[in-house]
């Protein structure tokens, strides 16, 4: 059974890790928790946790770190290690127990910090924004806590006093049902783990703006939160992943799928592959353009220009798959 365990708390661990993505049935990736990976390279991921002798270990092929699956979560979660260390001792140690039915605690937004438009501008969070050209009137989106072990404490995750800018996620129907926290200090970038992920017990996929978009005209699908400010109409989900099927809300839209522009990146190509196979409609970004995503993009050409970019380069069925052929280059 401590296969099973094993595996499960992997996917409870996965919302800390950058980059998690589970490429076969007993093999994941993700961005190395403990030297963060490739500095250069912010789409790399050499940390892997595969099964060995019935039980998973992690190793990265970056700084060479090999341990156990225990050690990881000892480093990123101490509650969550002891939990997997009590389960453990259930399974090789089961007896017969008399248990009274208790309701799953979910966790409570009581408290998400300060909303980033009601900060002074000088406020390094207010800076950062600032930094990424995102516009004003997104700010009010934004919150900035101070001690974001608060947040994580209503998870049951135990996190460092540390403070993140906070992306709150709702559901179709407005209900808050989780929250991604980001470091932005330079100094403590270096050691945090960049972006924590945190979402309802029972939720498989967090999207960005799903409750505000309008599902009559084209929507658009991005891969961050970030990215999706810069597009009218613009949703995100949380990671870039095959998406089987569309959220309620936009079953019947005509949506557009927007991936990062990375032609080396054989995850990303493998991805947009898959979705013209389905038949979606997918952005194939022109060889010229050398930018990697869309905020990068507006930084350099503005919003207008990006969006006209975007709107020119949609693409699905035959002509897709020509584009695509012209496009990766792994």
């Amino acid at each position: 059974m401590s296969i099973y365990i094993d595996k499960k708390y992997v996917n409870m661990l996965s919302g800390s890790l950058e980059k998690f993505k589970w490429k076969k049935e007993n093999l994941a990736t993700c961005r190395c928790f403990k030297c963060g990976d490739s500095l250069k390279n912010k789409t790399k991921t050499r940390g892997f946790f595969f099964e060995n002798k019935g039980n998973y270990v992690y190793k990265c092929h970056n700084c060479g770190i090999a341990c156990s699956l225990y050690s990881v979560l000892e480093s990123i979660s101490p509650s969550l290690c002891k939990e997997y260390a009590f389960e453990n001792f259930k399974d090789k140690n089961p007896k017969p127990l008399v248990t009274t039915k208790t309701e799953k605690k979910q966790p409570v937004f009581s408290d998400l910090g300060t909303r980033l438009d009601l900060l002074n501008a000088d406020h390094p969070a207010v800076k950062y924004v600032q930094s990424r050209e995102i516009p004003k009137e997104k700010y009010c989106n934004f919150y900035y806590c101070s001690d974001f072990s608060r947040i994580m404490s209503s998870f049951d995750r135990e996190g460092s006093k540390e403070g993140r800018l906070v992306i709150p996620f709702y559901d179709e129907s407005g209900s808050l049902i989780g929250v991604q926290g980001r470091i932005i200090e330079e100094k403590a970038q270096e050691k945090a783990i960049r972006y924590i992920t945190l979402k309802r017990e029972g939720e498989e996929r967090l999207w960005y703006n799903i409750d505000k978009v309008d599902a009559r005209d084209t929507v658009y699908v991005t891969e961050g939160p970030i990215d999706s400010m810069f597009i009218p109409n613009g949703i995100s989900m949380q990671g870039a992943g095959w998406l089987e099927d569309l959220p309620k809300k936009i079953s019947k839209s005509k949506v557009v799928f927007i991936f990062d522009n990375e032609p080396r990146n054989l995850e990303i190509v493998h991805l947009i592959g898959k979705y013209i196979e389905a038949g979606r409609n997918v952005v194939i970004w022109p060889n010229e353009i050398d930018k990697k995503d869309i905020n990068d993009m507006v930084m350099a050409f503005g919003e207008s220009m990006t969006m006209k970019l975007i709107i020119n380069n949609v693409y699905s069925g035959l002509k897709a798959k020509v584009k695509y052929t012209y496009w990766k280059k792994v």
